[in-house]
């Protein structure tokens, strides 16, 4: 639960920098993924793998994709 809690946090912390107008925000937290959506971007995270991408809605283009994160202890590794 605090790991769904703290990806909340960093998904409303990046749609909420990265918007420049006040678009409707779409959440969908499960136990596999985490997707932040408005109009103008799209994070989605793989919580079984820690990779995340991101998309540029407006004209769907790739962002960034398959960047990674860890958490502290017990987290995801770094990519070998």
């Amino acid at each position: 639960m605090n790991v769904r809690f703290a990806i909340f946090v960093v998904l409303i912390t990046l749609v909420s920098n990265c918007a420049v107008s006040q678009a409707a925000v779409e959440i969908d937290v499960a136990a596999d993924h985490a997707n932040i959506q408005n109009d103008l971007i799209s994070v989605g995270f793989d919580l079984t793998t820690g990779n995340y991408t991101g998309i540029n809605r407006t004209d769907n283009t790739v962002v960034f994709k398959d960047a990674w994160f860890r958490l502290g202890k017990g987290g995801w590794y770094e990519p070998k």
